[in-house]
């Protein structure tokens, strides 16, 4: 999120995707900590083009990862692959 801001600052044509869950139940890890409508209101501000993924395909993702590319992620690493492949298809 910082370094949305940042990258902003230093290209503002530069485009910044939030990557988030689709639902509320799943595996995927996000600075939970933070009250909802703060982490919100923040990701807004930051980056208001969103992508949501199932934690399915981040799990088959980083499954992917290990066995085609030697790649030991973690879910979160693995859905941000996810969605930039899935965004460069389009």
């Amino acid at each position: 999120m910082g370094a949305t801001r940042r990258l902003k600052e230093l290209n503002p044509t530069i485009r910044c995707i939030s990557l988030q869950p689709d639902s509320s139940f799943h595996g995927i890890e996000a600075p939970n900590t933070w009250p909802a409508p703060l982490f919100l209101e923040f990701m807004t501000r930051a980056s208001p083009m969103k992508f949501e993924i199932a934690t399915e395909d981040a799990y088959a993702m980083a499954r992917r990862l290990a066995s085609d590319c030697g790649l030991l992620v973690g879910i979160s690493a693995a859905a941000g692959v996810y969605a930039s492949v899935k965004i460069a298809e389009h």
